[in-house]
């Protein structure tokens, strides 16, 4: 492994590193303010991601790759609404379930119907 690719690969980890230490702070220390519940998961899934690509990089096989992006894109699609989530709870306002479930799979779908295009 080219010595450019590990220190890419640290890095990325340190970045998962940090994603997971903010998760568990917040959920340790501000897990009652406003927006801490979306944010919690906003991290853990950029945890998720983040760690997800540093294996998909050092993999060495195509079978390897394929599965760790499989993992990446469990976590990606959900980040983006779990962050309008957060801002829309931090700011006091409130929207209905059923809002939150359409944007839930309007996002989802969205997301499965790009990533069709490049198969």
């Amino acid at each position: 492994m080219p010595r450019e690719l590990l220190l890419y690969i640290l890095v990325v980890i340190m970045a998962g590193v940090l994603s997971l230490f903010l998760c568990l702070f917040a959920q340790l220390r501000i897990k009652d303010a406003p927006g801490a519940k979306p944010y919690i998961l906003v991290t853990l899934l950029s945890s998720i991601f983040t760690f997800s690509y540093a294996f998909e990089l050092s993999s060495t096989s195509l079978e390897q790759i394929i599965f760790w992006l499989r993992v990446e894109y469990l976590a990606l699609p959900f980040i983006p609404v779990f962050l309008l989530l957060m801002c829309i709870e931090y700011i006091g306002q409130r929207i209905k379930k059923v809002w939150q479930y359409a944007l839930f799979t309007l996002h989802h779908s969205v997301h499965h119907h790009l990533l069709a295009l490049y198969k």
